[in-house]
């Protein structure tokens, strides 16, 4: 059965449990029924591929079958990787490439040099 992850009302991780594969019950009844655990609970790790697995805080991503850690500004959008199954989030622009140090403000939707 593996790792299951808690997730509220807003699709927020909240705890990680780990059933025993040879429990004779479905981890959602053994975890909600025989442990007592309000759920909903959904496999820690949607696809053996992904990167994207729970971690507390994460958010589910239902329609994705995917975790990801909270959006780190509005701005940004989720970006899958062209060659496997994980995603990311990404700014509306790329950093600049130049050795220097930058970091995203949001306000300006743009990178400025961190000095």
């Amino acid at each position: 059965m593996g790792f299951y992850a808690k997730i509220n009302s807003e699709n927020v991780v909240e705890n990680i449990l780990y059933v025993d594969p040879d429990s004779d019950e479905n981890a959602e009844i053994f975890l909600e029924k025989i442990l007592k655990l309000d759920g909903p609970w959904v496999p820690a790790r949607q696809t053996a591929n992904s990167l994207n697995h729970a971690s507390i805080g994460y958010i589910f991503m239902e329609d994705l079958g995917i975790f990801m850690p909270p959006k780190p500004f509005s701005s940004w959008l989720l970006q899958q990787h062209p060659e496997s199954l994980n995603y990311y989030w990404k700014a509306p622009s790329d950093c600049p490439d130049d050795g220097k140090k930058y970091i995203w403000n949001e306000d300006s939707l743009s990178w400025v040099e961190q000095k």
